[in-house]
């Protein structure tokens, strides 16, 4: 049985609607500079890897607080998306990172979790792990509710060629 959003009882998350969305993602510069790739999606979580590459690293020789940041953030933004009302974006407005652990060149998993999707502001958790399961960041996200602006639309326009499948089934 498809997933479905508890905001949207009756309606079925359209797994095609994911999938084209993950693509889209995934297709970002920015995601690319840092070697991200959102592998899922879903009601109240998301899921991404990065791959990290010695321009990630700071000085010292490990991943920089500054890229740990962006993937946890990313994943926090993504994990409210499907208890979001269509046409609601967000905006980061809180973002607490600790640090728990260096890393080296290699693949950190992040997985972030809604805490509370409110109407204006939303709240959201993220954990940062190495390849053998060594947890290196965590963080909690504080997320406004935008309505109509920095939205899926936005990212359509702007990385896009199309709409995306609807995001529920009928």
């Amino acid at each position: 049985m498809p997933e479905t959003n508890p905001g949207h009882t009756s309606q079925a998350i359209n797994p095609e609607h994911t999938k084209a969305l993950m693509a889209l993602l995934n297709s970002c510069p920015y995601y690319q500079l840092l070697g991200m790739e959102l592998r899922e999606v879903g009601v109240g979580y998301a899921k991404l890897v990065a791959h990290m590459r010695p321009e990630h690293l700071n000085p010292m020789g490990s991943v920089h607080g500054g890229a740990y940041s962006s993937m946890l953030d990313t994943a926090t933004i993504w994990s409210t998306y499907y208890e979001l009302e269509e046409g609601a974006g967000l905006t980061t407005i809180d973002l607490s990172v600790n640090f728990l652990s260096a890393a080296r060149e290699g693949l950190i998993y992040v997985e972030a979790h809604s805490i509370k999707v409110g109407r204006s502001i939303c709240l959201a958790e993220a954990y940062a792990r190495d390849e053998n399961g060594k947890l290196l960041a965590q963080c909690v996200a504080k997320l406004m509710v935008l309505q109509g602006r920095s939205n899926l639309d936005t990212v359509v326009k702007r990385l896009g060629d199309g709409p995306l499948p609807p995001r529920y089934l009928d």
